[in-house]
């Protein structure tokens, strides 16, 4: 019994080593653009805070796309073509990027529960001043993904005189996303065209998804032996 035990925890060892040289290095978990070619770099969405209030509900306050990720995987880091409107306010570089899981189809009702949530303070290029430029924003709490799961990656206003410009990929039109609306809190999705995104992460390989969804079962017959 205790040479069974001991085997049973050098392969665990093993298993476990090769799971960590397999995360050595970021994955690209999903992206809908190859590289900056494949971003239209004349268009893209403007996503506007609630000032002037006359237009709060004529534009839209906050842009959410679908993402579905093939394999169980952790988020490090999300690559957006960014820019803002230099004519809207001093604080048109400031958003909040938001990683929501899916609710029948949509985006989930309430933003304030979301699985990651990143506040930018830097300063983006103006639209009229050099166009985008790529962001690389860190995720804050490197949610894990189950695999052939869709979320939805979102941009918000920070505040009122927010005023940021997502690009479109070169993706066949039409595509389905999100806008937010703040009077009626409700998201609705329509058939547009796709904002361009990129994101790192590890993929979890399969032996480590064999142990982590392996381990309560073993337990569970321990349990029942003890019994």
């Amino acid at each position: 019994m205790l040479k069974y035990f001991r085997f049973s925890l050098g392969l665990f060892a093993i298993i476990t080593l090769m799971c960590s040289a397999n995360l050595s290095s970021a994955d690209v978990l999903a992206s809908n653009f190859d590289s900056i070619s494949g971003v239209n770099p004349f268009y893209g969405y403007n996503i506007f805070g609630t000032t002037p209030a006359a237009d709060r509900d004529t534009y839209p306050r906050g842009i959410a796309i679908p993402i579905h990720v093939d394999s169980a995987s952790v988020v490090e880091s999300y690559e957006l073509p960014l820019s803002k409107n230099v004519n809207y306010g001093p604080n048109a570089s400031l958003f909040i990027l938001k990683l929501f899981p899916d609710q029948n189809g949509m985006p989930a009702q309430d933003i304030s529960t979301s699985l990651d949530t990143i506040a930018y303070n830097g300063d983006l290029p103006g639209l009229g001043s050099g166009g985008y430029t790529t962001q690389i924003l860190e995720s804050s709490t490197n949610p894990t993904l189950a695999p052939n799961t869709t979320y939805w990656l979102a941009i918000l206003p920070a505040v009122d005189d927010s005023s940021v410009g997502w690009y479109y990929a070169r993706e066949p039109y039409p595509y389905t996303m999100a806008t937010y609306n703040y009077t009626t809190q409700q998201w609705t999705t329509q058939s547009t065209y796709a904002a361009a995104y990129r994101i790192h992460g590890q993929i979890i390989p399969e032996p480590a998804s064999l142990i982590l969804f392996g381990l309560p079962v073993l337990g569970l017959l321990k349990r029942r032996r003890n019994v």
